[in-house]
């Protein structure tokens, strides 16, 4: 497994430097600070699209599915809740600044 990720990395700087155009390799491992447990990787389904795995959420995603998703952030609820009352806003500036 060692040699794997100092292939990756030689690889990758290789690619960084110009000097690679292509990689061909059936997985991605992803990891965090050169820890590759196997829960996070990308691979290509039957008809090549990108198809990032997490065995957290347990289901897999394109990167259509991904680029496709919704963006319309008006069906969000909550959006004029005031559930920030630390914050100044104009209700409690009125409310400290006004004259009896």
């Amino acid at each position: 497994m060692k040699r794997a990720h100092m292939i990756a990395a030689l690889t990758a700087q290789l690619l960084v430097a110009g000097f690679a155009e292509a990689i061909q390799t059936g997985k991605v491992d992803l990891g965090a600070q050169g820890s590759y447990d196997g829960t996070v990787w990308i691979t290509r389904d039957t008809s090549g699209s990108m198809v990032f795995h997490d065995q957290r959420i347990g289901t897999s995603v394109t990167l259509s599915q991904l680029h496709s998703a919704q963006r319309d952030h008006g069906g969000l609820s909550g959006l004029a809740d005031d559930d920030h009352s630390h914050y100044l806003n104009w209700a409690r500036h009125w409310q400290t600044h006004t004259a009896d």
